[in-house]
């Protein structure tokens, strides 16, 4: 029999559906008062059924955070990779917020660069959907200087 080890593949940045440019750049440009979240472009996990998807979220601002002080990373699943659940994409109204699936959070508490690794498989309880969009909430109070997003998938390779 043969023994199954997880093999992660190449970290790619994550493109945005908001407008044209990356996942990063976008959240760069959310300005808290006036568009708290952006999303991304869909992810589709049906086509190489990974184990699991590794998001990299990192971030500078150089005005010292204020308000809650984070990056806040949730996920929109889909099970036929068409239909995606509730929940803000954009704008500043919290209301539906509870409908995301929570990923992580990237604290920042000074006005320097932070970076985290998520796994996405965790946020959908080790099972991933066909398909994911990832939104961004800006809750720092201030806006970013510099983002980047990128994401690996997990494969499980035999060996």
């Amino acid at each position: 029999m043969a023994t199954i080890k997880s093999e992660v593949q190449t970290a790619v940045a994550l493109t945005t559906g908001v407008t044209t440019g990356t996942a990063g750049a976008i959240l760069q440009s959310l300005n808290p008062a006036s568009n708290l979240y952006c999303v991304t472009d869909t992810i589709n996990h049906a086509t190489l059924d990974p184990l699991d998807v590794l998001i990299s979220v990192s971030c500078t601002t150089a005005t010292t955070p204020t308000g809650n002080k984070q990056v806040v990373v949730f996920a929109k699943g889909s099970a036929d990779g068409t239909t995606f659940g509730s929940g803000p994409e954009s704008g500043t109204a919290t209301t539906n917020e509870a409908d995301l699936h929570f990923v992580g959070s990237l604290p920042m508490n000074d006005a320097t660069a932070h970076q985290k690794v998520f796994s996405l498989a965790a946020a959908y309880g080790g099972v991933l959907p066909a398909a994911t969009k990832l939104v961004f909430k800006n809750d720092l109070g201030v806006t970013l200087t510099a983002a980047t997003v990128k994401v690996a998938e997990v494969w499980g390779v035999a060996v």
